[in-house]
């Protein structure tokens, strides 16, 4: 058989380049096509994308194999490589299945669809009306938290189900248990889930049932967006404004830029979903005229208007300190209320471990990880230090290394100091915490049957617990510390603080039962914490337009974060000088050093490169060698 030519997408991370390469096949093969290819002396898999013609240099054979991605797949990742100037091999990884042993299918069984279960608002109908009524477009969902996004989804679902598939977004992978059983009670088997945390042989039979032509129900994190669709007919991104939806290594890509260009490619409407939407995203859509449609009421409930009480505690004020750090008699008295009344409580504190910082009080000493030059987390259960950033672990000392005083303290409370506490405050109480220190037995997702019927008393945890959750017997939410977010010198700090403590406020009052909220602070007139409490999210979305246009920030300008790691501060710093000097058409500032300077023994430094002009930011990336971390359109500066 004579041989043919094709472009191909190398998908290893070995290949750095960003361009298709040429190969040859004496077997018949088809755009889309998976296939072994040699690569470097070792076999590969890729990616088959057009024929061409018979190139001038010498050739090598892939052999194909069984599976292959339909052209919307291929034409996204095409996309992708330009948007996202990046390594070809890792992002080609990204649409290739887990594995090779997948049982190819054609079609499957259809079943039937079970009746609808709950009557929409007179509110949500007309926005149902509107999206399914017009031709594909972008919407952008604003909708107050409890005000039923969710019913929208499923409602827009049951139009296009019959023919096409549908791909809901969540920011993680907490979340999508509760979704999963709202929309598997409405449409039974054609709903899947696609999450790392699912078993190998889980994510083949999701990656397969996709890559079928029975219209699929499926619900997962980002990376969702790279499954074998055929075609959809609804794409949505729920809590659109979540910094999870950035992938932070190679590409670089934010969902909500992907999924915008896969449903132009597929011709569906995409719906972003928020109650607190981004800024620069808000911006865009006014400037685009993409159409925003707002949710104002409360969906669940039986007409009854339930209430939200918020109380402000000063925790500077002596009559406030209880014997228990972070915990005010406010909150404590708040608590007991609740439990007495058989009503949930949920207490966030941004921190994990049992203390932030241990330090000796005689001369200063602090713990700090000998890789990162970081803070180390003491965690009590296992007494030991452990750094966050590396992993890095040691035994607490006794004494002082550098004065030998004993004089040794743990300040600064974390989520397993504060279970401690209330295990001692509530001994009856059926407590739980809930951070990235769980086991897989304690996480969320697995207990999040038993935390909706009400069956654990106090939730204690970090952001984990913010998002997304309808919890009907929770009566009280405490923020312990509500301005830990402004610690962080962002530019988003503001928009992220003001996001968390509205989401939080609005884990109380969704049309279960009346709510009380307390909010502890050391900054009691903070205009944010106001507006937050307030709900007043026009007044953040102009005075941050205001300040982000005078410093030159998103969304008025593009910006694009290098970054270079050197055995030492001063080589990193010397590097991204040289590589400044090669750039032109563009401000940057810079070079100055990481958030994080000191990371497993390397040292971290960084310029900010802006433009008005995107294309001119994705020329500049092209350029940059090797040896450079380049992030595109980063979500924030640290």
């Amino acid at each position: 058989m004579e041989k043919s030519y094709w472009e191909v997408a190398p998908a290893d991370k070995a290949y750095h380049s960003n361009e298709y390469l040429t190969y040859s096949s004496v077997s018949p093969l088809k755009a889309g096509q998976i296939i072994e290819l040699p690569l470097r002396n070792k076999s590969s898999l890729g990616l088959a994308i057009k024929q061409v013609q018979n190139p001038s240099f010498k050739t090598k054979d892939v052999e194909p194999t069984e599976l292959s991605l339909p052209a919307s797949s291929l034409e996204l990742l095409d996309w992708m490589r330009t948007y996202y100037p990046s390594s070809l091999g890792i992002t080609t990884g990204m649409f290739l299945p887990p594995s090779l042993k997948i049982k190819v299918t054609t079609d499957t069984a259809k079943s039937s669809l079970p009746k609808p279960r709950f009557n929409a608002t007179s509110e949500q109908q007309k926005i149902v009306e509107t999206i399914a009524s017009k031709a594909a477009q972008t919407y952008m969902l604003h909708g107050e938290t409890g005000s039923g996004k969710t019913k929208i989804y499923l409602d827009l679902t049951r139009k296009v189900i019959d023919k096409k598939s549908v791909l809901i977004l969540v920011p993680e992978i907490s979340l999508s248990p509760q979704l999963y059983k709202e929309f598997q009670a409405e449409f039974g088997d054609k709903v899947v889930m696609n999450h790392s945390a699912m078993t190998p042989k889980q994510r083949r039979e999701t990656w397969a049932r996709v890559n079928s032509t029975e219209p699929v129900i499926v619900i997962g994190p980002r990376s969702s967006l790279f499954l074998p669709f055929n075609s959809l007919g609804l794409l949505v991104v729920d809590e659109f404004h979540e910094g999870a939806y950035k992938q932070e290594s190679a590409p670089y890509y934010a969902a909500q830029r992907v999924a915008s260009k896969l449903s132009r490619i597929h011709s569906c409407p995409l719906i972003l979903g928020s109650a607190t939407p981004s800024i620069n995203e808000y911006f865009w859509a006014q400037q685009k005229q993409v159409p925003i449609l707002t949710l104002k009421k409360l969906s669940r409930g039986s007409g009854k208007n339930f209430k939200t009480k918020i109380i402000t505690v000063d925790l500077s004020d002596e009559d406030e300190r209880s014997s228990y750090p972070l915990l005010s008699r406010t909150l404590i008295n708040n608590i007991q209320k609740s439990l007495d009344k058989k009503d949930q409580v949920l207490l966030f504190l941004n921190k994990r471990g049992s203390a932030r910082v241990v330090v000796c009080q005689n001369c200063g000493w602090r713990s700090q990880c000998t890789r990162c030059d970081l803070p180390m987390t003491y965690h009590q259960d296992t007494h030991e230090l452990i750094c966050h950033t590396c992993g890095n672990k040691a035994k607490p000392p006794i004494s002082c290394p550098e004065c030998k005083s004993t004089d040794v303290i743990f300040k600064s409370p974390g989520t397993k100091s504060i279970h401690e506490q209330l295990k001692k405050l509530f001994p009856t109480a059926k407590i739980a915490r809930f951070d990235k220190d769980n086991t897989k037995a304690e996480r969320l997702d697995t207990v999040h049957s038993d935390v909706v019927a009400g069956n654990i008393d106090i939730l204690i945890g970090t952001q984990l617990l913010a998002k997304g959750h309808d919890l009907p017997q929770l009566g009280l939410v405490g923020i312990l510390q509500a301005e830990s977010g402004l610690q962080f010198p962002d530019y988003t700090s503001n928009e992220r603080s003001y996001q968390l403590i509205h989401q939080l406020i609005g884990r109380v009052g969704r049309g279960h039962k009346d709510g009380t909220v307390v909010v502890q602070t050391f900054n009691k007139d903070s205009v944010l914490l106001e507006s937050a409490s307030k709900n007043d999210w026009q007044t953040l979305f102009d005075q941050e337009l205001q300040e982000r246009k005078l410093f030159g920030f998103p969304p008025f300008f593009h910006v694009m974060k290098i970054s270079a790691a050197r055995a030492t501060s001063a080589s990193a710093k010397d590097a991204l000088q040289r590589l400044s000097a090669d750039i032109s058409g563009a401000v940057i500032v810079g070079p100055s050093p990481c958030f994080i300077e000191k990371k497993l023994g390397k040292f971290y430094w960084q310029i900010i490169v802006k433009s008005k002009n995107r294309n001119t930011l994705v020329d500049i990336a092209r350029k940059v060698p090797g040896g450079y971390t380049v992030d595109l359109d980063p979500t924030h500066l640290l």
